[in-house]
């Protein structure tokens, strides 16, 4: 099992510091990741990443790691151009490429000027999948009656996976054996069901590979870094709702909380033994910037005795 680093690019008025603070968690977790994951956020005043693909160009700069977007929207973009936009990033930073697929949260589909529901932004997500993967396969593809071909081609591997709980989204992940990407507000019980129905449809009844994102911070005060977490929460709601009329915030499942890295470095490991016996091959590890420190981090993920 592999560990990579989730940059959420929580953003504190200035572009630049939020910047520079992504940097400096990138050098605090060097050495127990093997890749960069960003996220793509729209319609929120808290969150910098609406543009993943250039913010991915920039990082590769500051790291050797191979670079992931968790998750990239694709019911929102045109098939074709973001392919070519994939590519060009592929061939700048010359190494693997993760892209782990969305609709999008609910805001942001009800806020889309795209005029979109839940159920049309599957759609183009499927149907825009269906395009943009074989395209990054250096290979031909009709669209709208026209043959594309990308240019630059691919030199690099790129490995998809989908987010969703949804099923027809899960079936297509199956039949293309593609790994599954859980949320770190995803409950164990959902990514159980969601394996079941991986299990299902794969030709081979096999299990998915799971790339999973949970929240993590080393600490013995459990209760007071979770106390914490739900106040800045409850500030960041008050702050998106004000800037945004129609925001609709999820309703926490307070399971997350039991089911994340926050914990003992001792009960850390376990629950990462745990994971890896569901089939998560890879954690995408959201840190939570309360006392964290390179040693902890290390002896908590098993990296160093």
């Amino acid at each position: 099992m592999t560990f990579g680093l989730l940059l959420l690019f929580e953003h504190q008025n200035d572009f630049q510091d939020t910047l520079e603070k992504q940097l400096n968690l990138i050098k605090l977790f060097d050495k127990v990741i093997d890749r960069v994951w960003v996220t793509e956020h729209h319609y929120n005043p808290l969150r910098a990443n609406s543009a993943p693909l250039m913010i991915l160009n920039h990082i590769a700069k500051y790291t050797n790691k191979d670079l992931g977007i968790a998750t990239l929207l694709l019911g929102l973009y045109d098939p074709v151009y973001t392919a070519e936009s994939i590519s060009v990033l592929s061939n700048l930073i010359n190494r693997k490429l993760y892209i782990g697929t969305a609709k999008g949260g609910r805001s942001e589909v009800k806020n889309s000027h795209l005029n979109l529901t839940e159920e049309l932004a599957r759609k183009y997500l499927l149907s825009n999948l269906k395009i943009i993967q074989p395209l990054l396969k250096n290979e031909s593809v009709i669209f709208n009656t026209k043959a594309f071909t990308l240019s630059p081609k691919i030199n690099n591997p790129i490995e998809f996976s989908i987010a969703s709980l949804n099923e027809e989204l899960i079936k297509y992940a199956a039949l293309q054996n593609m790994p599954l990407l859980a949320g770190h507000k995803w409950s164990i019980e959902k990514i159980k069901n969601m394996i079941l129905t991986y299990e299902k449809y794969h030709a081979q009844n096999k299990k998915p590979s799971i790339i999973l994102s949970r929240m993590f911070c080393p600490t013995t005060n459990k209760k007071e870094v979770i106390e914490s977490i739900k106040e800045n929460m409850t500030k960041q709601r008050k702050i998106v709702s004000a800037f945004n009329k129609n925001h609709e915030p999820k309703i926490l499942d307070e399971k997350i909380f039991d089911e994340s890295l926050i914990d003992t470095k001792e009960e850390i490991q376990n629950k990462l033994a745990f994971f890896k016996s569901l089939g998560v091959t890879h954690i995408i590890l959201r840190p939570i910037e309360h006392q964290l420190n390179s040693n902890d981090i290390e002896i908590s993920l098993g990296i160093k005795k």
